[in-house]
C-alpha cells in the first residue's frame, strides 16, 4: 500500500473479530468475506488489501460515501474506521494522532484516550510511550480536549503494523 499517489486516496481499516478465531476454517471465512466485499465494492474502483487479522479498503475520496455505506451493511466485520496511514516514525505517528483528534473535535468530541498496539516490535516506541506522547501532543495542540481514560467519547487507536494506522470514530460492524 503506497501512501502517496497522484489521486487522493482514503484507507479504511476493517476489524474481523471472531472470524479470526475460527481455527482451521479461518482462511475459508476470510476468503468468503473478501469475495463478498469485492462483489459489493464492484464499480467503486476500491482495492482490498489483507494482512494478519485486518482488511484494508483503499478508494478515491469521491467514492467514500458509497464505500462507507457498503461497510455499514457488510456482515462479518466487528467494526471499521477511516484511517490515517503514515510512515512508522514517531513524529509522523504523533502528528497523525493530532489530526485524528482535530477531526473528532470537529464532530463534537470533548474527551478522548489513546490506545496503542504494536505488532511490529521494531518500532522504537513501546505502546505506553505512544499513548503518553500522543496524548501529551493532542492536549498541547487542542487544549479544550480532555483525557478520560474510563469513559472517553472517542478512543484514538494507533496500530503499528507494516505501516502506522491511526484512527478514531470507529463504526460498529454487523458482525
Amino acid at each position: 500500500m503506497t501512501e502517496t499517489t497522484s489521486i487522493q486516496t482514503v484507507t479504511y481499516l476493517l476489524k474481523l473479530g471472531e472470524l479470526t478465531l475460527k481455527g482451521g476454517n479461518r482462511a475459508v471465512f476470510e476468503q468468503t468475506l473478501k469475495r463478498n466485499l469485492a462483489a459489493r465494492l464492484r464499480g467503486t474502483a476500491a482495492q482490498i488489501v489483507t494482512t494478519n487479522g485486518r482488511f484494508y479498503v483503499r478508494c478515491r475520496e469521491e467514492v467514500t460515501t458509497a464505500v462507507e455505506g457498503i461497510l455499514d451493511r457488510l456482515m462479518g466485520i466487528t467494526g471499521w474506521a477511516k484511517t490515517r496511514v503514515c510512515a512508522k516514525q514517531a513524529e509522523a505517528v504523533i502528528a497523525a494522532c493530532i489530526e485524528v483528534a482535530r477531526e473528532c473535535v470537529a464532530r463534537g468530541v470533548r474527551t478522548f484516550k489513546i490506545e496503542a498496539r504494536r505488532t511490529d516490535k521494531s518500532f522504537p516506541m513501546d505502546s505506553f510511550s505512544i499513548r503518553r506522547d500522543g496524548g501529551e501532543a493532542v492536549l498541547a495542540a487542542l487544549p479544550d480536549l480532555k483525557v478520560d481514560v474510563h469513559k472517553p467519547q472517542v478512543i484514538i487507536e494507533v496500530e503499528i503494523r507494516e505501516k502506522a494506522y491511526i484512527y478514531g470514530m470507529e463504526q460498529k460492524g454487523r458482525r
